[in-house]
């Protein structure tokens, strides 16, 4: 199932390549650990959240066209949480030029099947929203999986001083600045706009799902024409920290935003997302 995260910028970085890392090896195990948080203010009013998540990374096999992964979460073999996250394991192969396809699908739709019968959820219901603490949606898409392993992949397809960095949330892309080099590793920094229209089709696709969730149904086109009546301005940086051989192990990125309504009325927003990818077990020649 997947949940509404009220932080916007918990999407995946773009990149248009990715080249071949010489230290990947069969049996490498990595933990990537994704923390987010988000403050808003406005109208006499603020609200705070944070949250964040774990997983496990093991490198199963190094092709000449790319690599096989697989991806799990730190949960046992009984865990209760184990039958409702029924798309891990899920094992990948990802290409060099960053696209990825799913190599365990059957195995997927078997854990899948599980928790719907489990559950007692008609399969009719797939896609579908309901609110407990939260708003979740039954998602029943294997391939739905991708877009979360590709929101923590934190490897740009160039890592240089100078190079353009693109953000699917920044108004264009900039160019990377080189803010230290030691002998350990490197650290750049990348400072973009942010997209009006960005944000207005993300609360476009939020306000859609609670009305669904409130039985009040509006369609993403109406709700896209509501939202583009606001005035969106704002900054993203970003902060990649990488190792000796320019692998990122660490990103951090912060959003200052503000939206002004038709009304007048200022919201303001701060958010941070970290994503770190710290090594478990290196494999040997």
């Amino acid at each position: 199932m997947k949940l509404i995260l009220a932080i916007f910028l918990v999407i995946s970085l773009s990149a248009e390549a990715h080249a071949q890392n010489p230290r990947e090896m069969a049996g490498d195990r990595h933990r990537i650990t994704v923390t987010h948080e988000l403050e808003t203010k406005g109208d006499g009013s603020s609200s705070n959240s944070r949250g964040g998540h774990e997983y496990v990374e093991q490198i199963v096999n190094v092709r000449p066209d790319g690599t096989e992964r697989v991806y799990d979460l730190p949960l046992g073999p009984s865990d209760d949480q184990r039958l409702i996250n029924w798309h891990f394991p899920v094992r990948i192969f990802q290409a060099y030029d960053g696209s990825m396809q799913l190599l365990n699908r059957e195995e997927m739709e078997g854990r899948r099947e599980a928790w719907l019968k489990a559950a007692d959820i008609s399969p009719e219901a797939c896609g579908s929203w309901y609110f407990t603490w939260a708003a979740f949606q039954v998602e029943c898409d294997p391939e739905s999986v991708l877009a979360t392993i590709e929101a923590f992949d934190i490897q740009p397809g160039s890592l240089a001083d100078g190079e353009l960095f693109h953000h699917p949330a920044a108004l264009e892309p900039a160019r990377l600045a080189l803010q230290n080099s030691v002998g350990d590793g490197a650290t750049y920094r990348v400072k973009l706009t942010v997209s009006p229209d960005s944000v207005h089709r993300e609360d476009a696709r939020s306000d859609v799902v609670l009305g669904e969730i409130l039985q009040e149904p509006i369609s993403f086109e109406e709700a896209y024409v509501e939202r583009k009546s606001e005035e969106i301005a704002g900054v993203i940086e970003v902060f990649l920290e990488a190792d000796p051989y320019g692998q990122v192990w660490r990103r951090t990125t912060s959003t200052e935003m503000a939206r002004v309504g038709a009304d007048g009325r200022v919201e303001r927003q701060s958010s941070k997302e970290v994503v770190m990818r710290e090594a478990l077990l290196r494999a040997t020649p």
